[in-house]
């Protein structure tokens, strides 16, 4: 039997005072939720807030564990995380093409992949927390 390689990253639904929520456009994948892969010697906490800071240029406070997502083909592990808001102004990275907090409906049309679209759907929906999905593509 072989043991699988599996990578562990995080994404985070931060969510402003008004309730927006926010989004990075990515060079390959379009509008999501901030993430990325958890270093080595790094908590998926540390790196959930790392992600959000180097994406968007904010400070988050994390509020709470939302749920697992596997992506059997990617073998990725993600971490989901709600945050709100601390300080900073949004602005553009080297990763990065755009940033913005957005209501749900807004959001929800800009983002083109449907694994994300029903990410939101999750994530906003205290019935649904915790959850454990998985997914062959993405």
């Amino acid at each position: 039997m072989t043991i699988p390689s599996y990578k562990l990253s995080v994404a985070i639904c931060v969510l402003n005072k008004k309730g927006e929520i926010l989004l990075v456009k990515n060079k390959i994948r379009g509008w999501e939720f901030p993430g990325g892969y958890v270093d080595y010697g790094e908590t998926i906490g540390e790196a959930a807030v790392r992600e959000v800071k180097e994406e968007t240029g904010t400070d988050i406070r994390l509020t709470r564990f939302l749920g697992f997502e596997q992506n059997i083909e990617k073998q990725t592990l993600i971490s989901i995380f709600e945050g709100v808001h601390l300080r900073g102004e949004l602005k553009k990275s080297n990763e990065t093409l755009d940033v913005g907090y957005f209501s749900e409906t807004l959001a929800q049309q800009k983002i083109t992949r449907p694994v994300y679209k029903e990410r939101i759907r999750r994530c906003l929906n205290p019935a649904m927390i915790p959850f454990s999905i998985y997914y062959i593509n993405n």
